[in-house]
């Protein structure tokens, strides 16, 4: 896993976070890391790591998660309709939905190109921090 260098986030910025999601970190730096959007790599510091493979994980880590709530709350469902259910729940609206509930959006930490474009709000970039934060809570 590469480090995120050069980046250092208050710590009672990082504990609103972990206050905000219920979950405590015992290294800061993975859920620093989940923060960070590719456009702050790409115009600040290119030697600081981004979010996208914990992103990666989260995506795999939510899709877990729920297909076993499915499977314990429709114990006689068949796969295909499993499998609806859950693309109705895990998108990108749902995810960018749950980190507006988080106002997570004024944490992520992206480039200035970005930021100007509204990035904290889109729902691509909000749902995929969600994701980060789910992989990073998972490792």
């Amino acid at each position: 896993m590469k480090p995120v260098k050069k980046l250092v986030i208050a710590s009672h910025v990082l504990a609103n976070i972990e206050e905000r999601i219920d979950y405590e970190f015992k290294d800061r730096t993975i859920l620093t890391r989940a923060l960070v959007h590719k456009s702050y790599c790409y115009e600040v510091s290119r030697e600081t790591a981004h979010n996208e493979t914990f992103e990666f994980l989260g995506d795999a880590v939510v899709n877990l998660v729920v297909a076993e709530f499915l499977l314990e709350t429709f114990p006689g469902n068949e796969e295909g309709d499993l499998s609806k259910r859950r693309a109705s729940v895990v998108n990108a609206q749902t995810l960018a939905d749950l980190a507006r509930q988080l106002d997570l959006g004024r944490f992520i930490i992206m480039g200035k190109g970005e930021a100007a474009m509204g990035g904290a709000e889109k729902t691509r970039i909000l749902a995929s921090t969600f994701e980060a934060i789910c992989g990073a809570i998972y490792l």
